[in-house]
């Protein structure tokens, strides 16, 4: 599974999410909110309504919607992504979210809701979110890859529920149906400058990080070899000096004991 890391990271390579909102990537995951797209199974309407506060859709009792996220998601073969219920629409009453996200799909992802309480659940669009998404990453990259892309169509239609052309016109639009135009887009807008510089931050302290490391194993091989380096100091000076061959002898042993003495000594006591 993907953490916020390497999700990070994905972003504009692996895995596409338009429009992008930074404060929706989570630990592991990645949360989506509810588009102006959502119908309901029993009255066969639409359930999106307009107010003072924006727009929102409205569950009544007992009743099961479908909804379509305002995200486009895009994931290319080396992925696959996992749907979960956001806790707080679960505790409303609405039924637990769970699905798969093939390898290769490119859209906006439908859900079905059920509001099993006897209160009606309100969902402000484009901004509550709705289901959180994670990613595998795959072992081996998959030749079949999801190409069943207006597929739901079929879903609603057998609903009895039939979509306006401004629906088809947005789901049927080349920009939602092409990887690398979404890749674009992404890749020049504001909330992609901000995944930039969180990567620029991680390599600037992944740096600093390697550089004290090294720097600190400098330091210990000095300090716990440089009792090392006196002993050879001190054995060609000491070749050098005019004295008794016993002298020389036993200088330089006494000058490396007190040094490993006093080097154990400073590693005990860090």
């Amino acid at each position: 599974m993907l953490s916020y890391e390497d999700t990070v990271k994905s972003l504009g390579k692996h895995l596409i999410i338009h429009p992008l909102n930074t404060s929706k990537l989570r630990g592991a995951s990645v949360d989506l909110t509810a588009s102006k797209w959502a119908w309901s199974l029993k009255n066969k309407e639409s359930v999106v309504s307009s107010g003072v506060n924006g727009t929102y859709i409205t569950i009544k009792p007992n009743d099961c919607i479908v909804v379509l996220t305002y995200e486009t998601v895009a994931i290319d073969n080396t992925l696959m992504g996992k749907l979960y219920s956001k806790s707080f629409f679960v505790a409303k009453g609405l039924s637990p979210i769970s699905g798969l996200v093939d390898p290769g799909f490119i859209g906006k992802i439908i859900l079905t809701l059920h509001n099993q309480s006897e209160q009606a659940v309100v969902i402000h669009c484009e901004n509550d979110s709705i289901t959180q998404i994670s990613f595998d990453l795959l072992m081996t990259k998959t030749t079949k890859v999801y190409k069943e892309r207006t597929s739901h169509l079929s879903l609603l239609h057998n609903q009895g529920i039939f979509v306006p052309e401004e629906y088809l016109v947005l789901i049927d639009n080349l920009f939602n149906s092409n990887f690398n135009l979404l890749s674009y887009e992404l890749l020049k807008s504001v909330a992609y400058k901000e995944v930039l510089n969180t990567i620029n931050d991680w390599e600037a302290q992944e740096k600093k990080m390697i550089e004290n490391t090294i720097k600190h194993r400098g330091k210990q091989f000095i300090s716990s070899t440089w009792y090392l380096f006196l002993l050879i100091i001190t054995i060609i000076t000491v070749s050098f000096l005019p004295m008794q061959e016993e002298a020389r002898i036993f200088i330089a042993p006494s000058v490396a004991i007190i040094g490993m003495m006093i080097s154990i000594y400073k590693n005990r006591k860090h």
